[in-house]
């Protein structure tokens, strides 16, 4: 029984992915700044989440995650 549970939840899961990315508009842009301590209150007033990148030109992670990820958000 708790496998027939999973699977119903599965399939509805993938039924309403679709539904559920059409709520993010195509092509939006992150808003990236450089490290501003008035950058934390305005974020904190407005209850949003902040993301710290740290990288190195010699990282190979790194320039794959800026290659990869970030320019394609």
């Amino acid at each position: 029984m708790p496998t027939l549970a999973a699977l119903a939840i599965g399939a509805l899961w993938l039924l309403a992915s679709p539904a559920l990315a059409e709520d993010y508009p195509e092509g939006s842009q992150i808003e990236w700044n450089e490290f501003e301590p008035e950058l934390f209150e305005e974020a904190e007033g407005q209850g949003r989440p902040l993301f710290f990148y740290f990288h190195g030109q010699w990282c190979t992670w790194c320039v794959d995650f800026q290659n990869e990820s970030l320019e394609n958000p």
